[in-house]
């Protein structure tokens, strides 16, 4: 009679399965940890354009009023588009839409971290100048950084049309350099922005023009 009828496997083929087993698992780990992380980076993304399609509306609808501005006399009006060589910043904390949310995908929040200090912005940009664009035309692009609480996120302003999962950091953004950037535009009336993505070979520098906020924050 075949003994393994009846005790089941033996020590050695019991030994085989579980090498094999483990092996799989040593596979597919961490294919599996790659695929979700890449998933929760391409979330945040899309999210990022997201909170640009809400600052554009909420300019085009007026739903956001100037609160520093480097032009005297229209603090408290409605926020607008920036001129030529400007820029107009957003916290993404007052932009609503079917996209804003509360925490990251990592679940680490994106909400203020103190009253003058913020998580992320929505930036646009007139980039009608010599080093970049053409003609005398205005040329509007909207740019977007943000890092969450446990240090994920775009720490860097990427252009809407260059946002990709490349620019997403896990744990390793600089929390500083969105914390910073309200720090730096509340001390200065012309404070220096570099765009990067599809801009990085044409760096410029921009004026600050206006930071706004909704008119219910």
């Amino acid at each position: 009679m075949d003994r393994r009828s009846t005790f089941g496997f033996t020590l050695v083929e019991l030994i085989a399965t579980l090498a094999i087993m483990g092996i799989l698992l040593l596979v597919a780990v961490p294919a599996a940890t790659k695929m979700i992380d890449n998933s929760r980076r391409d979330a945040f993304w899309q999210n990022g354009k997201g909170y640009i399609s809400g600052a554009r509306d909420g300019i085009i609808n007026g739903d956001f009023i100037v609160k520093t501005s480097s032009i005297s006399g229209i603090v408290g009006s409605k926020c607008s588009l920036p001129p030529t060589g400007k820029y107009t910043a957003i916290d993404i904390s007052t932009i609503k839409n079917d996209k804003s949310v509360k925490n990251s995908p990592w679940g680490d929040s994106l909400e203020p971290e103190s009253a003058s200090s913020y998580r992320g912005y929505v930036i646009v940009v007139n980039v009608t100048d010599n080093k970049i664009g053409t003609g005398t035309a205005d040329n509007f692009v909207y740019f977007f950084a943000a890092v969450d609480a446990g240090g994920n996120g775009i720490d860097q302003f990427i252009d809407e049309g260059s946002l990709s999962r490349d620019y997403v950091k896990k744990g390793k953004a600089s929390q500083d350099r969105t914390s910073n950037f309200k720090k730096n535009l509340l001390s200065t009336t012309n404070p220096i922005l570099i765009v990067s993505g599809k801009y990085s070979n044409t760096t410029a520098s921009y004026g600050f023009y206006s930071y706004c906020r909704s008119k219910n924050g």
